[in-house]
């Protein structure tokens, strides 16, 4: 959580709670309600899977090229991996 974090809420215990946690949770229980072919919901996992993609294909560069071997990232919302 960053200072500058305005979505960020304080629980009754006194946790806090980040606001990028608070919206992937409202994604969860979005495609929990909705399904994963509802346009809404399709939005958001596509708008995850280009960013997991990007970083799968950068990682695997540097994998081949330099010998490196760094993992590789999960849609967080539907658990695959993107190539």
């Amino acid at each position: 959580m960053t200072q500058n974090d305005t979505l960020a809420e304080k629980l009754p215990s006194g946790e806090w709670i980040c606001g990028d946690c608070q919206i992937e949770e409202l994604n969860k229980r979005k495609i929990m309600d909705l399904g994963l072919n509802h346009p809404d919901v399709k939005w958001f996992i596509q708008q995850e899977e280009t960013k997991v993609k990007a970083y799968n294909n950068y990682a695997k560069r540097i994998n081949q090229n330099m010998g490196v071997n760094m993992k590789y990232r999960k849609n967080k919302y539907t658990g695959k991996i993107p190539f």
